[in-house]
């Protein structure tokens, strides 16, 4: 079950324009609220957690990907993307969404889900690292947001077999550093996006220049 605070802080970001002052508060505590759920804060020592290394690239440790939480706006502004694209894809339809590198907070997708309490959000969450899993079935739970959950997967995204035969309009993944140079993010899209509908999208994509929703939540 969520509170009053941490509702406030998200929908704090999705409707107030980036401003690292304005919206770091909200961050702080969407960071110790999801710290305390799952047992895994971006406040760690690093050295005591281990990257997975594919032939594809590395995916960052959880602690390392509880960190990118603390860029705020980068969170923000991926927040509100993946809000914008379910407005757009939603046309009172199911939607269909795959999330690849969760990490262990699920940042950019979970906190939506548990204040648009929408029944047509069907999610499918993929992490290579077990402790990501653990932790994020701890929010699903805490959350209360079961029903959006189709699957939840610990595999490399990169070769994820897709068994469910789902066709998602959107899929999101998160797994860049600069210039693409480290983590598998090109390899990802090259695989899934076999999976994404025609008129689907994938995240990160042009949901950069956002113009905010009057009414934030569908």
């Amino acid at each position: 079950m969520t509170d009053m605070k941490y509702e406030k802080a998200v929908k704090a970001l999705l409707t107030s324009e980036p401003d690292t002052g304005l919206i770091m508060p909200h961050i702080q505590l969407l960071e110790e609220y999801f710290a305390g759920i799952t047992n895994i804060s971006g406040n760690f020592d690093m050295n005591d957690w281990a990257d997975e290394h594919t032939e594809q690239g590395v995916a960052i440790s959880p602690v390392q990907a509880a960190k990118c939480l603390k860029e705020a706006l980068r969170t923000q502004k991926f927040i509100q993307g993946v809000h914008s694209a379910i407005n757009d894809q939603s046309a009172g339809k199911n939607i269909n969404i795959l999330y690849a590198g969760t990490g262990p907070y699920g940042t950019l997708l979970l906190p939506l889900l548990s204040v648009l309490k929408s029944s047509k959000i069907k999610v499918t969450l993929i992490d290579i690292h077990p402790e990501n899993i653990v932790a994020i079935s701890k929010l699903i739970k805490h959350l209360c947001i079961e029903d959006n959950i189709v699957d939840i997967v610990c595999a490399d995204a990169t070769k994820w077999p897709n068994s469910k035969g789902i066709i998602f309009d959107i899929i999101i993944s998160e797994t860049m550093t600069a210039l693409l140079k480290r983590e598998p993010q090109v390899f990802i899209f090259a695989h899934l996006s076999q999976f994404l509908n025609s008129s689907g999208v994938l995240i990160p994509v042009s949901y950069t220049h956002l113009t905010l929703p009057t009414t934030p939540y569908v």
